[in-house]
């Protein structure tokens, strides 16, 4: 080929690569009706806040208590509709959120698909005739399969699943005489409340056990790593508590002397669980982990729904603290050091994280500047662990 026959189309290949290239390198930033996601600025302290962690690790200095680390960039996950997003919960394998939207008095069940082309989608969870649903009662089964809660017509809420909320549709798993509260699902077992009661219910074998009475409210169950044990909050007249449940006797016994002032538990391993107390400081909730009611963090905002946002190796707990602007703090459950980390969005809450390909990950709603009205989901990649 002679020159003048190449030349045109080298130079304008050379242009295509060249734009392609400027476009990278400039941040131009989303429409103000964008719903996918969306990047935050380039984490500029992301060395010197990973140089300070090695140093504390290594001994050459205190760890740090906090430290103002930002680990990563916050993206922003697309949403179904419009509304406040709230609730995220991550399936096992760290590949999709579930998340509810709330717009007023309609609320919206999604899944959000993190690995999807070219950008992460988020895909409505629908019931043929619900009238409503309960989407922040919401959990993750080990093999793939997503349990919630709706309604149809008049009867009660009964539990539902849904294949990581993709077309097919959802099928009825569960029928209860009262509204189910929210499932914790550990491998195969399902603890859930239904009518102020828990139970466990056996995906194996179908079976279903009653293990509380009723008599008072009691919320919030989640099962130990081994399946051995149930912790829950009980609600009566003197307030709110942490109970204990041994599923082989059936014995329940308090998790810490309290009165009236605990709730929330979080297993971290099969021994420890972390709660929230407002014992120390009426009307304001701290981080602290029982047997032995050690406090770790003061002064934090109780999660919407749902246990403190343990990491699935339990050696770290996401708290967001009171009074934040856009710190999420994660706290070792040995108590050593507590690594605060600017999400680069305003106001957070939720946080919960996961394990996404050998790496910790961060969800978290808040909202992505002072004029937004509603909460969008964000993730964070915190890399190998702060």
């Amino acid at each position: 080929m002679r020159y003048r026959d190449w030349w045109l189309p080298a130079v304008v290949a050379g242009l295509v690569v060249g734009a392609f290239a400027a476009a990278r390198a400039v941040d131009w930033g989303p429409p103000d009706d964008w719903t996918g996601p969306r990047l935050s600025l380039p984490n500029k302290y992301r060395a010197e806040a990973r140089a300070a962690l090695d140093a504390a690790r290594t001994g050459q200095q205190e760890p740090p208590t906090p430290a103002r680390v930002l680990l990563g960039r916050a993206r922003e996950m697309p949403v179904v509709g419009r509304g406040d997003v709230g609730a995220p919960v991550w399936s096992p394998d760290g590949h999709f959120i579930a998340s509810q939207v709330s717009d007023g008095g309609e609320v919206t069940l999604q899944i959000v698909h993190l690995d999807a082309l070219p950008f992460p989608q988020a895909r409505a969870v629908t019931v043929s005739g619900a009238t409503a649903y309960a989407p922040s009662h919401a959990a993750w089964q080990d093999h793939g399969l997503f349990l919630f809660s709706a309604q149809v017509g008049d009867e009660p809420r009964q539990l539902y699943w849904s294949s990581y909320g993709r077309d097919d549709a959802a099928e009825a798993a569960l029928e209860l005489e009262a509204d189910p509260g929210a499932p914790f699902v550990r491998e195969g077992t399902v603890a859930l409340t239904s009518g102020g009661a828990v139970y466990t219910w056996e995906l194996a074998s179908g079976s279903v056990d009653q293990w509380t009475s009723g008599l008072a409210r009691d919320e919030h169950p989640t099962l130990s790593p081994d399946r051995d044990l149930l912790a829950l909050t009980r609600t009566d007249a003197d307030g709110a508590d942490v109970l204990l449940v041994d599923l082989a006797t059936g014995v329940e016994r308090p998790l810490a002397a309290g009165a009236g002032d605990q709730s929330h538990p979080a297993w971290c391993g099969d021994s420890q669980v972390a709660y929230l107390s407002d014992a120390s400081h009426p009307g304001s909730w701290d981080l602290v982990v029982g047997p032995g009611e050690r406090l770790l963090v003061e002064g934090v905002v109780p999660p919407s729904e749902g246990p403190p946002g343990v990491s699935p190796d339990g050696a770290w707990i996401a708290v967001v603290r009171e009074g934040a602007r856009s710190e999420v703090h994660l706290v070792r459950l040995d108590g050593t050091y507590t690594v605060e980390v600017d999400v680069e969005v305003l106001h957070p809450r939720d946080p919960v994280l996961a394990e996404v390909d050998g790496e910790l990950t961060l969800a978290v709603t808040g909202l992505w500047d002072a004029e937004a009205t509603q909460r969008r989901l964000y993730v964070v990649e915190l890399g190998e662990g702060p």
